[in-house]
């Protein structure tokens, strides 16, 4: 009898374990480890310390994130803005006729002397 009680409670123990591991595993993983602007240090026992380095500053976040206004993905490519008010710039004509149209125009000059 005393060895039946032993292994129920060294089961009960156990059970506690797994469920107290398994409570842990459910956290998410916060935001600020897919943003450009994190830097995130990994600890040998699970934990990490994030930091956040949007404009310039690097300033610790001491919670889980799950919202940022300035988060950016880092697995996608940067987007690529045009600066500028003018979409397309209009042909311009090769050096060589331009240089050809003048010369024709100071030899005619020069006849007409």
């Amino acid at each position: 009898m005393p060895a039946l009680l032993l292994v129920l409670i060294f089961r009960a123990i156990e059970e506690a374990c797994k469920a107290l591991r398994k409570r842990r595993q459910m956290k998410p993983r916060p935001l600020c480890a897919g943003c450009v602007h994190a830097h995130v240090q990994y600890a040998t026992n699970g934990r990490t310390a994030i930091s956040c380095t949007f404009a310039g500053f690097v300033r610790p976040i001491a919670m889980d994130v799950i919202y940022c206004t300035d988060y950016r993905d880092r697995n996608v490519a940067p987007r690529v803005v045009r600066v500028g008010f003018v979409h397309e710039i209009g042909k311009a004509e090769p050096l060589a006729e331009v240089a050809t149209a003048a010369g024709e125009r100071l030899a005619r000059v020069g006849r007409s002397d």
